[in-house]
């Protein structure tokens, strides 16, 4: 018996499959790269943010270190901003033990404050006012592009 070969339907194909395969793709790429700039965008946030928390400390230990010595008995620095009366002294330069970040401490003398409570061994003894002289230390610290600067004060007798 011999068979004759069927005839096969030939269906006319459109490309439907293909052209929604690539516009996927497409989309798939899109959100790659958003999330990747997203992920960039973070990391270089995390990285000021920690600079910033590098500069705060290493200017906070500065200013606290200059302090320490004016309370030990080092007043070179209130002395020099005393003879400039409202004017920031000269910046002195602390090793904070980290060559990236430097950190200097500026002092101005604010004035005289008259303190109305409290005891005093050197007060005048004829008055119950003690006279006191008010100092801001300002301390800035860099590292690379960040900068900080914070300023403390002291009443000193």
């Amino acid at each position: 018996m011999v068979y004759a070969p069927t005839e096969m339907k030939t269906q006319k194909q459109t490309g439907v499959v293909l052209i929604f395969s690539i516009i996927l793709l497409l989309v798939m790429t899109v959100l790659a790269l958003s999330n990747l700039n997203t992920s960039t965008l973070q990391e270089r946030m995390a990285s000021n943010s920690q600079d910033y928390n590098k500069t705060f400390l290493a200017a906070e230990s500065a200013v606290s270190n200059s302090i320490n010595e004016v309370f030990a008995g080092s007043l070179g620095v209130l002395t020099e901003a005393m003879a400039l009366d409202g004017v920031f002294t000269g910046a002195v330069s602390y090793d904070i033990l980290d060559p990236q970040i430097t950190s200097t401490v500026e002092v101005k003398y604010n004035g005289q404050v008259i303190i109305t409570g409290g005891n005093s061994m050197d007060s005048d003894k004829n008055t119950t006012q003690l006279a006191g002289q008010r100092f801001e230390f300002k301390s800035t610290s860099k590292l690379g592009l960040t900068e900080t600067i914070i300023s403390q004060g002291i009443d000193y007798n």
